[in-house]
């Protein structure tokens, strides 16, 4: 049996596929963009649903004919007359059914589950993290996580209920109707009347309210989610600031908020609930009378009596059932609403950039030209901006707070978007290219270092592809961190490259974290090197280690650096200083005189 698992999640199993969402206006586009690839499994999984409802129907046609024949033929012939049809029913019910179920669980929870999560993850999360970091650093990171991870889960289960509870229930009706219409065409109209009120209520009421509140419990469920994720991954920030009170109001603010959505939501599948079983009682009392009275008029057997009896309670019954699943399927729909809505968000002002080829820098030459630059909602920062800096040059840059030196920095780089003018490296506009092509061929070391709890090996390599683990040593070695990562030891007993970290570096030093950065600035190895605070971590002893080491790196390459400190100008072949978004200064570092000053330029 496990081989026949593996045989069908591998048939579902696809290496390559369009990974790259387009805007959807509602969820069937938006679903089938992150599905096409399944379209064909989806249709085969629909009729293995079609034709379990049609077997349920067979299956009671097959035990109303048996009734029949018990009720009218002698114990002696019983056997003998219906020995082979006997046969035939017991293996339907005892092997061609359960093969179809078998089946039917195979494509569903083997082929289609697993693989459509897996490729719906990819795609969800390539179309959100090639969005610009502006987009992101407006809201929780928790929150856009768990609408990556809650959307890829709520579209398959959109898929396999709907497959699975309509497909059955579309035969199952059909073939009902078919049954109880050759018996007597009056026995037709209480299943008519009774599914044009169920789907009149469905359609009409139900429905759109349950979309609505679904949605919004979505929407709570993720914003709940991120406030909770911030806090654990703050927990540090938590023990030193705050108190078990302040925490508990905190929850108690947040959760009464959730309820107040989720109590809405039931309200809604309770009256849908209490609707329904006021109609299935009416369909009990209507179909028993009118049995009853084919019955006294001799135009029903005793086994179609007792089939049709039957086939009411399973309709019942099925009822119930659909109200779970319907329940389920919009609480995922929902979910699918606020994962599309997001989604469409990031791509609406996003202009899709042609193929210009790849973005490759060979010499590192840097012109800014005219630049305006401005956060959202704010005083433009960069004016008319201009700057030239030649291949190989080094460069420091000075200047106040909020003067705009990381801004010049991420615009280079294409995270923060320019709002006119252009940017050049080596002759090329930035603009033309996809930031992660233009961050590719840039080699950047900061003050916010960007750890991930993972192991040594995956950040330093963060990044790139096929790189060994002699690359990394290597590169560690040059950083002059080989020797604390190679007697390093993680709580779970993993050692050296193998090692984790935790969250953003939490069980290193401070010069340990900034060593780590150095080694995968020294992995790239790119032509251009940008720096932006990057011995502030370090005490005076690391320092002097951690320079020679930078100076190594920066042989030959273009290097723009932020620092307050003078070991770090010193090595720099120009000094700009800048305020408010201007070149103030453009000067060589012996002829800054002040030098004391520059502590103080924050």
């Amino acid at each position: 049996m496990k081989s026949l698992f593996k045989l069908f999640e591998k048939m579902g199993h696809k290496d390559t596929f369009d990974s790259q969402l387009d805007e959807a206006p509602r969820n069937l586009p938006f679903i089938r963009q992150c599905t096409k690839e399944y379209s064909g499994w989806i249709v085969v999984a629909f009729v293995i649903s079609l034709l379990g409802g049609i077997l349920q129907i067979v299956t009671f046609d097959f035990l109303g004919e048996l009734v029949d024949w018990l009720d009218t033929a002698s114990e002696n012939t019983k056997i003998n007359e219906k020995g082979a049809e006997l046969a035939l029913i017991a293996i339907a019910i005892a092997v061609v059914i359960p093969t179809i179920t078998l089946f039917k669980n195979l494509v569903f929870q083997q082929l289609l589950g697993p693989n459509l999560q897996k490729n719906t993850l990819i795609k969800l999360y390539r179309t959100l993290i090639a969005s610009p970091a502006s987009y992101h650093e407006e809201d929780d990171p928790g929150s856009t996580a768990i609408v990556i991870v809650d959307t890829s889960e709520a579209i398959i289960d959109v898929v396999l209920q709907f497959c699975g509870f309509a497909g059955f229930l579309l035969a199952f009706l059909g073939a009902l109707l078919f049954y109880v219409g050759n018996i007597s065409g009056w026995l037709t109209l209480p299943f008519i009347i009774w599914t044009g009120l169920f789907l009149a209520m469905l359609i009409g009421q139900w429905i759109p309210k349950a979309k609505t509140t679904n949605r919004l419990e979505a929407q709570s469920c993720a914003e709940i989610t991120g406030k909770f994720t911030e806090r654990f991954a703050r927990i540090r920030t938590v023990k030193m600031l705050s108190s078990n009170e302040y925490e508990q109001q905190f929850a108690e603010k947040w959760a009464t908020r959730h309820r107040r959505v989720v109590a809405k939501e039931y309200r809604v599948f309770s009256n849908f609930a209490s609707v329904v079983g006021l109609l299935n009682g009416i369909l009990i009392v209507g179909t028993g009378a009118l049995c009853l009275q084919l019955w006294i008029n001799h135009s029903l057997s005793i086994g179609e009596f007792s089939m049709v009896l039957a086939l009411v309670y399973r309709v019942i019954s099925l009822s119930e059932w659909c109200q779970d699943e319907f329940d389920a399927f919009f609480v995922s729909w929902g979910q699918v609403t606020v994962g599309r809505e997001v989604v469409n968000e990031f791509l609406e002002d996003i202009e899709p950039l042609e193929d210009e080829g790849n973005f490759h820098v060979s010499r590192g030459k840097i012109t800014f030209k005219n630049v305006e630059f401005a956060y959202e909602n704010k005083a433009p920062l960069f004016t008319d901006f201009c700057l030239k800096i030649k291949p190989g040059e080094k460069v420091g840059i000075i200047g106040p707070s909020g003067a705009g030196k990381s801004s010049l920095l991420n615009m280079l780089c294409g995270i923060d978007e320019i709002e006119s003018g252009a940017i050049y490296i080596d002759g090329k506009n930035i603009e033309d290219y996809p930031t992660d092509k233009v961050c590719n061929e840039i080699s950047f070391l900061n003050q916010d270092i960007g750890l991930f709890n993972q192991s040594i090996y995956e950040n330093v390599a963060f990044g790139l592809n096929d790189v060994s683990k002699e690359s990394v040593r290597q590169a560690l070695k040059k950083a002059n961190a080989l020797e604390f990562v190679e007697n390093y030891c993680d709580a779970r007993g993993r050692k050296g490259l193998a090692a984790f970290i935790g969250e953003n570096g939490g069980q290193l030093s401070g010069g340990q974290r900034q060593r780590l950065a150095l080694a995968r600035a020294i992995l790239r190895d790119k032509h251009i090197l940008l720096l932006d605070e990057a011995t502030s971590a370090l005490d005076p002893a690391l320092k002097a280690e951690f320079i020679r080491s930078l100076k190594t790196l920066m042989k030959g390459k273009t290097v723009i650096s932020i620092a307050h400190s003078y070991d770090v100008i010193a090595m720099m072949d120009r000094i700009i200083e800048i305020q408010d978004g201007k070149i103030v200064k453009d000067m060589k570092p012996e002829e800054f005189a002040d030098l004391a000053a520059i502590s103080t330029l924050k």
